[in-house]
């Protein structure tokens, strides 16, 4: 069964997707098709559907499409149009802000993998530049 068909399927049961329009007494209605909101509330409503197969069978969505339930952060952070996660930390006590983020900056070395790049933003970026331009 093709791909296309199976995704125009779960479109029309879990969005929403213009059918037709018609005319009655001269006004102009659309018919837009979607399932009951108590038959698509979870990903495993998908269960109790059927599509129609190129022989003209119909074969449960269930056979066709694999759930697979993950927990993912529902915000993904960017920094200059890349994916990024954002550290937040404060100096031990008895260090002040500038010896914490040379500290940070020793411990980013240790532990960074190729691939992976770490920016400061906001204070500490601000901060570290103020301490540059001092030298």
């Amino acid at each position: 069964m093709p791909l296309s068909q199976i995704t125009a399927a779960m479109g029309h049961i879990h969005g929403v997707e213009l059918l037709n329009d018609f005319n009655f007494n001269n006004r102009s209605y659309r018919v837009y098709v979607q399932a009951d909101q108590q038959f698509r509330r979870t990903a495993a409503d998908l269960r109790q559907y059927d599509v129609r197969s190129e022989s003209g069978q119909m074969v449960p969505l269930d056979n066709l499409v694999a759930l697979d339930e993950n927990v993912r952060s529902q915000v993904i952070n960017h920094y200059n149009l890349f994916r990024s996660a954002e550290i937040d930390g404060s100096p031990a006590e008895g260090l002040s802000s500038g010896q914490g983020l040379v500290q940070y900056g020793a411990l980013v070395r240790q532990v960074q993998d190729a691939g992976h790049d770490v920016r400061m933003d906001g204070l500490a970026l601000e901060e570290k530049e103020s301490e540059a331009r001092r030298c």
